[in-house]
């Protein structure tokens, strides 16, 4: 699945199916791109996060995970290829917001 613009809120996320590749591109500095998953049962959610070219900034892309009523859950910084794994304690819908640092 591709990420289609405007999904720049969780509103507007792109929904994703777990277990599948879910490609986006952000435009701007500001833009933050949201994909929303829904997770069947408690559990692990892991997020595989692949980055068109490695950097020497650690903190190149930020990345974070919301629950459904939007409450970040865990905020990750990098430069590199990275999994993340985020505890799901319920189920129903998580939000992923992708974004290039504020530093950039």
């Amino acid at each position: 699945m591709t990420g289609l613009e405007a999904n720049n809120t969780r509103a507007t996320a792109n929904a994703g199916v777990l277990g599948t590749v879910i490609t986006g591109q952000l435009t701007t500095n500001s833009d933050i791109d949201y994909y929303r998953v829904t997770a069947t049962t408690a559990g692990i959610l892991s997020v595989v996060f692949d980055v068109p070219t490695n950097s020497t900034y650690s903190d190149y892309f930020e990345l974070g995970v919301y629950n459904n009523a939007g409450a970040l859950l865990s905020l990750y910084a990098t430069g590199t290829d990275k999994t993340y794994t985020i505890g799901a304690p319920s189920t129903g819908n998580y939000y992923i917001g992708v974004s290039s640092s504020s530093y950039y």
